[in-house]
């Protein structure tokens, strides 16, 4: 294993398919409270449950969902009826639960809506413009992304990312009038990037 190798990345997955989602509600083709059941039906039950029609992408991506499933690295199952049939642990909203799974069916949710699959939709907006290369992304059985896992990267690859972000946040405060461009990148950096961090909170505001 090695810098300039990639690997697993497991759960920083997770950031990937967030940033898709990003690009997503930006191009307006989601929003933060389309239901689950309105682009996922088969998701729900024969008998009427109230807490699968409350389910929103926010509550997935936010881990507020309520089901506790476990499907990860059962690759010959269904993994939208296991997650169909797993049991809730708390109304949507009204709690919090690290389940891999959410980002699954969120990962199901994003290429119905965009008619392709996520690294295809990630290629010309976010890989290809950071100088990734198409990374490989474990798929389920249906072909679609995990979603929370299964992604490969190299280490510097994870950094883009995180540059990006970072550059966002400077972006936004240097908008705001919260930094000025006259500042000395040398003496203010550690600065500029708390600023950078606090300016982040209003995007992360689409996901609280």
């Amino acid at each position: 294993l090695a810098p300039d190798m990639p690997h697993m990345v497991y759960s920083v997955s997770k950031s990937f398919l967030a940033t898709a989602y990003g690009f997503a509600l930006d191009e307006g083709l989601i929003t933060r409270e389309t239901r689950v059941v309105d682009i996922i039906p088969e998701l729900r039950p024969r008998k009427k449950d109230e807490w699968m029609e409350k389910l929103t992408i926010h509550h997935l991506l936010t881990m507020t969902a309520g089901k506790q499933s476990s499907i990860k690295g059962v690759k010959n199952k269904d993994w939208l009826k296991d997650f169909a049939k797993a049991k809730w642990l708390f109304e949507p909203g009204n709690g919090w639960r690290y389940v891999n799974d959410n980002y699954y069916i969120a990962a199901v949710m994003l290429v119905r809506v965009i008619g392709e699959g996520v690294t295809e939709y990630l290629t010309p907006r976010l890989f290809k413009p950071l100088g990734i290369d198409v990374p490989f992304w474990e798929k389920s059985a249906d072909g679609i992304e995990a979603g929370g896992w299964g992604l490969m990267l190299k280490t510097e690859d994870m950094a883009k990312l995180g540059g990006a972000a970072m550059a966002v946040g400077v972006a936004a405060a240097i908008t705001a009038g919260v930094i000025s461009m006259k500042s000395s990148p040398k003496s203010k950096m550690k600065k500029m990037a708390k600023k950078s961090i606090k300016a982040m909170d209003g995007v992360m505001n689409a996901f609280e």
